[in-house]
């Protein structure tokens, strides 16, 4: 039994590996999710892509380039996550040009703090005045879609950019909750029974 809890728990470590950043920076988690909200006909169900933003960022060895400002949205086909606000744009980031087949989708809102990464442009976007390895929290939410609507390479997951410093900007893309306990039960299960099978349960339950 204590074999077999071992097991289960080192496939669940196995499972979540795919979405953990592998340096100190900035980590993009996103995930499905269904939002309710009160609508005409009384509490409806919304389907969401919720990007959540967090960390921080050694702005040190990275190229300052202008005073900008934008709306939230994403585009997968451009490597484009944004929050939208006012930033201070720097360039120097190596990554990804691109997650996905997807183009701009500005259905979005978005808290927290100012925040872009353009993997195509090689920039990232931090808000007005950004001290180095100061905190940046921030939560984007796109409204009304889904990881195969906006054309996210869910296979590839995780994608990473670095800038000078050695710090990472990593996107992982969570994949559905039901999907990876199916797996992880399935996987469970199969090895459960081969164990049986071995020592002669499953024999003695067929007489």
């Amino acid at each position: 039994m204590k074999r077999t809890i071992v097991f289960l728990l080192g496939t669940l470590a196995i499972l979540t590996i795919g979405v953990l950043p592998t340096k100190a920076g900035v980590l993009i988690e996103a995930e499905e999710v269904v939002n309710f909200y009160q609508g005409r006909n009384g509490v409806e169900e919304r389907h969401d892509v919720v990007f959540s933003i967090s960390g921080s960022l050694n702005t040190t060895a990275l190229t300052f380039r202008a005073l900008v400002g934008g709306i939230p949205g994403v585009a997968p086909r451009v490597g484009e996550i944004s929050t939208g606000g006012n930033w201070d744009m720097y360039e120097g980031v190596v990554g990804p040009t691109s997650f996905g087949t997807g183009l701009n989708n500005f259905n979005a809102m978005a808290v927290g703090s100012p925040f872009t990464l353009s993997g195509r442009l090689g920039q990232v976007y931090l808000p007005r005045g950004y001290l180095s390895d100061s905190p940046l929290s921030a939560e984007l939410t796109v409204m009304n879609t889904s990881f195969v609507a906006l054309g996210i390479d869910v296979n590839r997951s995780p994608f990473q950019w670095s800038v000078p410093s050695g710090d990472m900007i990593t996107l992982s893309i969570i994949p559905e909750p039901s999907a990876a306990v199916l797996l992880f039960l399935g996987i469970g299960s199969l090895f459960l029974l081969r164990r049986w099978k071995r020592e002669g349960y499953v024999a003695g339950l067929a007489h």
